[in-house]
């Protein structure tokens, strides 16, 4: 009910005063019941959040490792990048990614990680990896050097040269996926693609707008 002041001298004036408090009290107790059940959902929601990368200590991912369902394998001397982005500045210290199939006959100093930013700089890069990816498992490949990086996107860059070179978890990976998985960006901002071809090393630079979108959403992180 809506309250309508009583005015002076109104007989029995206790009766609406008494039903206000308890339509009051009516409201009240259904406020509660429904916000005991908004926090209920809340916390399922909260339960059933997936896991970030902060809660396995390291500083970001580009998704949760548990979607991934396959494998990309790279094309020898073709740079394959996988877009991060960085919450908080912080300093990048370790790649970690997923070999899923071993290259072979990998190409002594030409298998490398590194990290670029945004505008396609190189940051950090790795020491070869040849013989590290001759086995399948979780890498956690170090940079040569830690780079301090504030806020932003990153883009971890992978090049493999051998005569199988290795492959790399994913979740989707046809080339028709390619822009389904980087939704509605521009091939400089993707979240996965390729540059160049024949590469042996990590370029300096890469020309963002240059690159092509791939279909194989890859799964990075950094450390």
């Amino acid at each position: 009910m809506t309250y309508t002041p009583i005015a002076p001298g109104t007989l029995n004036w206790d009766v609406p005063v008494n039903a206000a408090f308890v339509d009051q009290d009516t409201r009240i107790t259904a406020n509660t019941a429904t916000n005991v059940t908004q926090d209920s959902r809340l916390t399922l929601i909260e339960g059933n959040e997936q896991l970030q990368a902060p809660d396995a200590g390291w500083i970001a991912w580009n998704y949760d490792p548990a979607f991934g369902q396959g494998s990309t394998g790279l094309v020898t001397g073709q740079l394959y990048m996988e877009r991060i982005d960085v919450m908080t500045a912080t300093t990048a210290i370790n790649a970690i990614y997923a070999v899923m199939t071993a290259g072979s006959t990998l190409t002594s100093g030409q298998n490398l990680v590194g990290l670029y930013n945004s505008s396609g700089t190189l940051l950090a890069s790795s020491a070869d990896q040849s013989g590290n990816w001759t086995s399948t498992g979780l890498k956690v490949t170090p940079f040569v050097s830690s780079v301090p990086i504030p806020a932003g996107t990153y883009h971890l860059g992978f090049l493999s040269n051998g005569s199988t070179p290795m492959s790399l978890l994913r979740s989707l990976g046809s080339a028709a996926q390619a822009a389904t998985i980087n939704l509605n960006l521009s091939v400089s901002t993707a979240r996965w693609a390729t540059s160049g071809s024949g590469l042996t090393a990590l370029p300096p630079s890469v020309t963002m707008s240059g690159r092509a979108l791939a279909g194989g959403a890859t799964w990075g992180a950094l450390s």
